[in-house]
């Protein structure tokens, strides 16, 4: 009788943790579906206990040393390069110290003449933001310095990505930081204001919004004053909605992975506003309209400065293109990342800048369209054109800074320092700063 009782309450036993173990497996997928308690916290849990454990050797910004023999200066033609100041944001790792975020100014040969490092857990030591992400972008292995603008009295104001936008003077002391993810790209416009890449986190279904969901990325557009406080927020996804433009979002490719996989459904990369000087000569466009890049949509589009409707957009022929500008002469340039060349006798592949005219939607490349001129970087990148017609290109990946004559030759570059035998830290962006810009420097 006792065996009987005893071998009834093992019986019991076991159905009981096996009822248990199965009501456990469909709590916790029912959670993570319908963001049940407590998997948000679990969640948050497990994003911060990957930030702590994270290494260098898992950077981002950590790439394979495609010109392992080259560092600093290697080319400079001074009669024929657009002398000055050149701005380097990247990672650094140099003399076997710790490695940094860095924000570096150095001349025309190469030397540094400042530095700003960067520390991304002293700007913000708990992260100013509550979503399934908090506490990771605050961490230097989460993030990294995307997207700048400097002043002449020296002062910068910078991305950290996914992070902040923060106002740092000369010597490093921070004027003010905004507690709004901002990332990718700083442009200040003709009155002073600062355009700046957006980002909120959506981990709830959002009605306007149909076939998008949690969570996924609404890439927003800011406007802030010099003082940090934002004036203007603009939607990017509620601007294609509105717009009946949603075939951006869900056309067969790239696209429909980042949709189902990432959240990240258009990853903006670019913002920039026509001013009233250059509107002349858009037929199409006006003053205050605002150009983008949208990076997993193969896609630069411009907004009405007004309306926040769609007014433009184009698709064909980028391949993850970054940093569309508006340029005098009415059209646009783009800095089309591409793919990498894997036929070395052909001449398609890897990435170039190509001019788009906006009225007829012609594309013409103006450099890296030729074999001589071959350079890649798959993700990152960067040009600027210079007063004398000369573009300064960075090529992000490489860690390489270049600028180039309208007749393609390559008139200064500028090479990182490896970050050890292998590897070398990204280098996100280049900009050429003329003689006497800035009056804390001899230059």
């Amino acid at each position: 009788m006792n065996d009987t009782r005893q071998k009834t309450s093992h019986f019991s036993l076991v159905i009981f943790i096996i009822s248990l173990m199965i009501f456990s497996l469909l709590y916790g997928i029912a959670s993570a579906n319908f963001d049940w308690f407590p998997y948000s916290y679990v969640q948050k849990a497990w994003n911060t206990w990957k930030s702590v454990w994270s290494d260098a050797t898992s950077l981002h910004s950590l790439r394979p040393a495609r010109y392992p023999e080259k560092t600093g200066v290697t080319v400079y033609n001074q009669e024929r390069a657009y002398n000055g100041i050149t701005l380097i944001t990247g990672t650094w790792n140099e003399d076997d110290n710790e490695w940094f975020h860095g924000i570096r100014l150095v001349d025309m040969k190469g030397n540094l003449v400042h530095q700003w490092k960067i520390e991304p857990n002293e700007i913000w030591p708990e992260s100013p933001h509550n979503d399934h992400t908090a506490g990771m972008h605050n961490q230097k292995h989460r993030t990294t310095i995307h997207g700048i603008t400097i002043y002449p009295n020296g002062d910068i104001v910078f991305n950290l990505e996914y992070l902040t936008l923060v106002k740092m003077d000369w010597d490093g002391n921070i004027i003010w930081k905004l507690p709004y993810r901002t990332h990718h790209s700083v442009f200040e416009d003709e009155t002073g204001d600062l355009w700046v890449c957006g980002a909120q986190w959506r981990e709830e279904k959002v009605l306007e919004y149909p076939h998008l969901l949690p969570n996924f990325t609404e890439d927003t557009i800011l406007k802030v004053s010099a003082n940090g406080e934002i004036k203007r927020e603009i939607s990017i996804l509620k601007a294609i909605y509105e717009s009946n433009y949603p075939g951006i979002l869900f056309f067969v490719g790239t696209s429909s992975y980042y949709v189902h996989n990432t959240g990240d459904v258009t990853h903006l990369n670019d913002v920039e506003v026509l001013n009233s000087d250059m509107a002349q000569h858009f037929k199409t466009f006006k003053a205050g309209d605002i150009l983008v890049s949208m990076r997993h949509n193969n896609t630069i589009m411009v907004i009405d400065g007004e309306t926040e409707k769609i007014k433009w957009a184009l698709i064909h022929p980028f391949v993850a293109q970054h940093d569309p500008d508006f340029c005098p002469d009415g059209t646009i340039t783009v800095f089309d990342n591409g793919l990498a060349k894997t036929n070395p006798d052909s001449v398609l592949g890897g990435t170039r800048i190509l001019k788009v005219n906006p009225v007829t939607n012609s594309v013409t490349p103006i450099y890296g369209h030729k074999d001589e001129q071959y350079f890649y970087t798959n993700q990152g990148g960067k040009h600027q054109h210079l007063p004398n017609g000369n573009l300064l290109i960075t090529e992000c990946a490489a860690g390489r800074v270049f600028e180039v004559n309208v007749a393609g030759e390559v008139v200064w570059d500028w090479y990182t320092s490896k970050w050890d035998d292998d590897h070398i830290g990204e280098v996100m962006q280049g900009i050429r700063l003329p003689e006497g810009y800035l009056i804390n420097s001899d230059e």
